[in-house]
């Protein structure tokens, strides 16, 4: 069995030394020795001439030999030689630990490993082996087992401003490291990291991943001048690091460290290697096991034959020790004379002999439920395995958590690892924010609509809603991203755009966010959020997001990977880690150190060997390097595997495994006995007199689409063997099926350009035929974004018709959510690709857009705008549309005779194009006019006219809209039953229909009827629900609406400063859109707070002023309802004439128009009469109508 010997040597008497040999584990000595050692200067000289000799490496090999034999002698005495001799015939194994006292310390400079009995150096013996330990150190007990891989963090120190034969050449050093570990690396062993920058935070933040060997080439310090390391400061150059400093940046992780060890340069000569001596004592009496310090510098070739023998065995097991010895003797019979003088450099300090001991890992426990992270969204393709990139990794790190910088920009080629390097980052990050989230900007148009709406989902999945009151406002983007920021600086998320270039187009020379809204969004984003939140972006191209190019964004380069990068890359592929090294220079020779090229060439390496790819590669010819792997590996596919994968190129985005059967499957017929299923009689009239064959091409033509191929599977699990498609998994099962960004633009490329937009619009089909038959109101925010990436498609296959008639459609829907910024930015892109007809549709939808945000002035340009396109196209229909449109201009401005005028031109179009759907619209509006001006008997008219078109037409949103109208008509003449009743029927359709804006209406107006009955509690409650809605829908006029009725609760509860501040913030908005009806109303009711208050004649200016825009607009209820409370100050003032003149003109108004608020007119007159006094208020009356005051004005 393997025994230890340890020598301990302590200070004898005068300059002598006392030896004492131990066997390990036995306390009694074997024998002793007392020896003298002379320890002056010239011993030091002696020693000094040890190392490297470049000249004459023989006379070196022969001072070493002589060295180590006259040191022998010296300890060696005969009864100690008796025993080592004994003890090494009857050992399997045996080890001499040179163990000195601290007092006896000045002997750590001999190098002991130079030992020589005259036939084999004890350090390199066939049997035997040397380590130390000081004598103050203990030898420690068994150490748990290790998980493999074991990890190496290999640190490279070479200042910028040494001399050029001081250097390390670094690439040359991590080369060494990786071929030595080549064979463990390809076991899974050992994962070997390198850190080329020496800089005492780097080192710091780097242990922070746990290494279990650390590995250090570079320079020392002159023991005379304290020892250390020589490392870099923060320009890279020059920085004395003393043991000290150095052990306290090696904290974080030095309890992890089982073996450390110390090279001198084998590039350069070293400078002052004894510097490594005292470090590498006090980490062993910090505990770490075993320390390998170089005494001597080394050569190239003799550095990476150390490494190549010793780490091998250490990772296999064995002893380290055994390992040293077995590494030392490898040097040491090489034919070269440099290698053979180099077994003496490496010094072993070894407290524990098996430091490295490993196990197998277990395997994961299996969980019944695998848990989510609501904190993280990262969509993006993962890695199997992530290497280098430490540089860049590191610059992304420090400039978002310690250098301030606002925004990272990642730019490099497809293919160079960008997403890999933000994923990695993402991970490694995490902790350091409340949540991680990851926009693929590929899919779609991205604007800030969309932004907000993935964010507050994302927190919202962790019960924060704090971004809700932000949602559906249709805010300017510089304004929304203002509030966004307030709320990302409290709640620090790291937020990714990958992908960018997707929203990028090259003018002049350089690339630009192309939606404005998304400039001018994500500019101010930057600019506003100082603390908290950060943002990574990743493009193929550079490009800004602050055109003044602000410190707060930081840019960072994306290259390939170095040589040793590159190389360490494949030892941690798969099917690349266990090939011979040469064969991985070759591969990077070939490839390059482009990322993706080398992960494609490892998959292609599934099924080949690298040496057998190598040979392929010769045959192949790309234009571009990055595309090498890929057409070597294309051309092994089978025909049909190519064609399925051509054919899923098409598709940006994952897209689930049925769209493999819709691009290479035959379309599935519908059976005969389809028709067994359906009842003629409840269908239309025209298809009950179809025949079987004409009723089933009707369905056939309907119904979606669904195909059927056969034989799918194996060509899918052929593309996802060759790497060439990635399954993105769900709940342990591949649900979606991923391309990348280079697959596609591969097979673009390989394409016939018209063979490659077929596929496009045939992606595009997979997305429309999945909502073919669904109404709009039955669609989801995720259908219309497919189909909104359908539209994409399509524009990339140059069919910029077909894609604007989709984004057309979507356009209610998404003024509906309150995404109408987004929907601006899909039109407005298309909008200079398409024909003149297809432009003034999208022009008219732009309009709507700016008007559901209250931009009127900006809506009628464009509604002018395409009415002026479609005059000059002849197009009546669209006229009416344009027409239409400006009507509700004009009347939500409050000028209600330029909107009829409007609605009664686009009526008789709609009339003479029996247009039925058009007509019933124009009659909707026309009656909202007569409603607004008091004539409801005219506007109940047309609202039951209009409700019947709907009927017929099954148009439920427009039933909805007409039964509110005609409940609001009831409300207004006092059937308050009735309106109700109409309310709530609007308001179930509102809700079945998802139209959340005719929901908020209604809820309204049903607290309308509350109030009116003097339930305030339950007014309250509707209004407020109702003004939630509006917020969300950033439905503006609905806010102000809402404020307006909760203002009048609290003014009728005595709760006068609410009110006004209701009131007013109501005004505000309504001054803003130029909706002059309800500057009217907001004015009114401040008007009544300062009558209530006693400040009349502010009150008497507010209704003044009201009371004129009423006039303006037609407002005849208005008009009526101003005079009414003019009249009333003016009695309150005892101003009776003024004020008989204002109620009866109130009362007039009211009969006219059949107003239940003539009854409040009437008893307000009665009691002008008593107080005025009799014969006063008669006289007025005789002479205003021309006979007697009636008697139910005397009651």
């Amino acid at each position: 069995m393997p025994t230890t010997l340890d020598l301990h040597i302590r200070p004898g008497k005068e300059n002598g030394f006392q030896l004492e040999v131990f066997e390990r584990g036995n306390s009694q000595p074997l024998a002793n020795l007392v020896f003298g050692y002379d320890l002056s200067y010239m011993t030091e000289f002696e020693i000094s001439r040890l190392d490297t000799v470049r000249k004459d490496p023989y006379e070196r090999l022969e001072r070493l030999t002589a060295f180590g034999g006259k040191l022998y002698k010296t300890l060696f005495a005969p009864e100690i030689e008796k025993i080592w001799k004994d003890y090494k015939e009857k050992s399997d194994f045996l080890t001499l630990c040179i163990r000195i006292a601290r007092e006896a310390d000045g002997l750590e400079i001999l190098p002991w490993e130079t030992l020589y009995d005259g036939e084999e150096f004890l350090a390199a013996g066939a049997k035997t082996s040397l380590t130390r330990l000081p004598l103050d150190i203990h030898p420690q007990e068994e150490l748990p087992e290790l998980p493999l891989p074991l990890k190496m963090l290999a640190l490279m120190s070479s200042p910028l401003d040494l001399n050029e034969h001081e250097r390390l050449a670094i690439e040359q050093e991590q080369e060494i490291l990786l071929r030595a570990t080549n064979s463990t690396a390809g076991q899974g062993r050992l994962h070997v990291e390198f850190e080329d920058e020496a800089k005492l935070p780097i080192i710091e933040n780097s242990l922070e991943s746990g290494y279990q060997i650390f590995h250090y080439s570079g320079h020392g310090i002159d023991p005379k001048s304290g020892g250390g390391l020589l490392l870099e400061d923060a320009q890279g150059k020059k920085r004395p690091t003393s043991v000290a400093d150095f052990l306290q940046t090696l904290q974080k992780g030095e309890k992890e460290f089982r073996l450390a060890v110390f090279s001198g340069c084998q590039t350069a000569r070293t400078l002052n290697v004894a510097g490594f001596h005292d470090l590498a004592r006090r980490l062993a009496r910090r505990k770490v096991p075993a320390v390998i310090a170089m005494q001597f510098s080394i050569t190239d070739n003799a550095g990476l034959l150390f490494a190549e023998a010793f780490y091998p065995r250490l990772v296999e097991g064995q002893a380290l020790d055994m390992a040293m010895s077995a590494s030392r003797r490898v040097l040491l019979h090489s034919d070269e004379p440099y290698i053979q003088a180099d077994t003496f450099a490496p010094v072993l300090i070894l407290s524990n002999d098996r430091p490295l001991k490993t196990k197998v890992a277990e395997a994961p426990p299996t969980a019944t439920q695998v848990g989510i992270d609501f904190k993280v969204y990262l969509p993006l393709p993962k890695p199997s395995c992530f290497y280098g990139r430490r540089k860049e990794y590191r610059a992304i790190r420090d400039s978002l958590l310690y250098k301030n910088h606002r925004a990272v920009i990642v730019h490099g080629i497809g293919g160079i690892g960008k997403t890999a390097l933000i994923s990695h980052v993402a991970t490694r990050l995490k902790e350091h924010f409340k949540g991680v989230y990851a926009f693929d900007c590929r899919a779609g148009t991205l604007a800030p609509d969309i932004i907000l709406l993935e964010l507050h989902r994302f927190l919202e999945r962790q019960g924060n809603q704090v971004l809700l009151r932000l949602m559906h406002q249709s805010f300017p983007p510089e304004q929304l991203a203002v509030f966004m920021s307030q709320v990302l600086s409290q709640i620090p998320l790291l937020v990714i755009f990958d992908n960018f270039e997707a929203q990028l187009s090259h003018h002049n020379g350089v690339h630009e966010i192309t939606d404005e809204n998304l400039r001018v969004f994500l500019r101010t984003l930057m600019q506003t959020t100082a603390q908290g939140s950060r943002f990574v972006f990743t493009s193929r191209y550079l490009f800004e997001v602050d055109e003044r190019r602000v410190g707060t964004i930081r840019h960072i380069p994306l290259e390939d990977l170095n040589r040793p990068e590159a190389l360490g890359l494949l030892q941690n592929l798969p099917h690349l880690a266990s090939a011979p090294f040469d064969d991985k220079l070759r591969a990077y020779a070939t490839f390059g150190g482009h990322p993706y090229a080398l992960v494609t060439l490892d998959r292609h390496c599934s099924r080949k060997t690298l040496a057998d790819a190598l040979e392929d590669a010769k045959t192949v010819q790309a234009e571009l390097r990055e595309f090498l792997a890929i057409e070597m590996t294309y051309s092994n596919l089978s025909e049909r595997s190519g064609t399925l994968l051509n054919r899923l190129a098409a598709f940006r985005k994952p897209v689930g495994l049925d769209a493999t059967h819709w691009v290479m499957g035959e379309r599935i017929e519908l059976p005969t006995d389809f028709l067994q299923q359906l009842d003629r009689e409840k269908m239309p009239e025209e298809m009950q007199s179809m025949s079987d064959d004409e009723l089933l091409r009707f369905f056939q033509g309907y119904l979606p689409e669904q195909r059927r191929a056969e034989g799918l599977d194996k060509l899918v699990e052929e593309l996802i063997g060759w790497g060439l498609l990635t399954p993105i998994e769900e709940d342990g099962e591949a649900s979606l099926l991923s391309i990348h960004s280079l697959v596609r633009q591969f097979c673009r490329d390989k394409l016939d350009r018209t063979l490659w937009n077929g596929y496009l619009q045939d992606a595009a089909g997979y997305y429309t035929n999945q909502s073919k038959i669904l109404s709009r109101d039955q669609k989801s925010v995720k259908i219309v974004l497919d189909e909104i990436e359908a539209s994409e498609l399509l524009m990339e296959s140059d069919e910029f018709e077909k894609a604007a008639s989709i984004i057309v459609e979507v356009a209610e829907l998404l003024n509906r959510w309150g995404l109408g910024r987004f929907g601006e930015s899909l039109h407005r892109r298309i909008l200079p690709k398409v024909k003149k007809e297809t432009q003034s549709v999208l022009i008219h939808n732009l309009g709507n857009f700016l008007q559901a945000r209250g931009d009127y002035e900006s809506a009628l340009k464009q509604y002018e705008k395409s009415l002026k396109i479609k005059e000059e196209l002849g197009n009546r229909a669209g006229v009416a549309r344009s027409l239409h449109q400006i009507g509700m201009i004009h009347q939500d401005r409050g000028d209600y005779q330029e909107a009829l005028k409007q609605y009664e031109k686009s009526l008789k179009i709609a009339e003479e194009l029996g247009d039925r759907a058009g007509v019933a619209r124009s009659l909707h509006q026309i009656g909202m006019i007569h409603e607004a001006r008091g004539d409801y008997q005219e506007a109940l008219k047309q609202y039951e006219i209009s409700l019947k078109i709907a009927e017929e037409l099954g148009d439920r949103a427009g039933v909805a809209r007409s039964l509110h109208q005609i409940g609001m008509i009831h409300e207004a003449r006092g059937d308050y039953q009735e309106a109700l009743k109409q309310y709530e029927i609007s308001l179930k359709i509102a809700e079945e229909l998802g139209d959340r804006g005719v929901v908020a209406l209604s809820l309204n107006q049903i607290g309308q009827v509350y109030y009116l009955r003097g339930d305030y509690e339950s007014a309250l409650q509707q209004y407020e629900i109702s003004l939630k809605i509006a917020e969300e829908l950033g439905d503006r006029a609905g806010v102000a609406t809402s404020l307006h009725q909760i203002g009048m609760i609290h003014q009728d509860r005595g709760d006068y400063q609410e009110a006004l501040k209701q009131y007013e913030i109501s005004l505000k908005i309504a001054e803003e859109l130029g909706n002059r009806a309800n500057v009217a109303r907001s004015l009114h009711q401040i008007g009544m707070i300062h009558q209530d208050r006693g400040d009349y004649q502010e009150a008497l200016k507010q209704y003044e002023i009201s009371l004129k825009i009423k006039e303006e607009l037609g407002d005849r209820a208005g008009v009526a309802s101003s005079r009414g409370q003019i009249g009333l100050l003016f009695r309150e003032t005892n101003r009776f004439p003024e004020a008989f003149e204002n109620l009866f003109t109130a009362l007039r108004i009211f009969l006219e128009i059949g107003s239940p608020d003539a009854g409040i007119a009437i008893n307000n007159l009665r009691t002008l009469r008593a107080k005025w006094g009799v014969e006063s208020f008669d006289s007025a009356w005789r002479e205003k109508t021309g006979g007697d005051v009636p008697d139910w004005l005397k009651e």
